[in-house]
């Protein structure tokens, strides 16, 4: 698709046509096929977030870890107590293995 003019474009058979920029613009027919799939999007994005015991969001299948609550950018106990946590958690799983 080559660009031509104020929005014009050219598709593979030569002619000219205007895309389409909002769903309002289609036809009744794919107005609704568009709404169908933006639902079933929206259903499959929100079921792979969930609440966590803080109170902040998680996605779901992936492992939390402690430092994923704490600040690293700023020292303090609490990131010093995550990342020897974390360390601890990492070397006994290594052993284990």
């Amino acid at each position: 698709m080559a660009g031509k003019g104020c929005g014009k474009f050219i598709d593979e058979n030569g002619e000219e046509y205007t895309p389409i920029d909002k769903p309002e613009d289609l036809p009744e027919a794919h107005q609704r096929r568009y709404a169908e799939i933006v639902d079933e999007l929206r259903a499959k994005v929100l079921a792979m977030y969930g609440r966590s015991r803080h109170g902040g969001f998680k996605i779901h299948g992936v492992p939390s870890s402690l430092l994923d609550e704490v600040d690293l950018m700023t020292p303090s106990q609490q990131r010093t107590d995550a990342i020897r946590e974390e360390i601890h958690r990492i070397t006994a799983h290594g052993l284990i293995r």
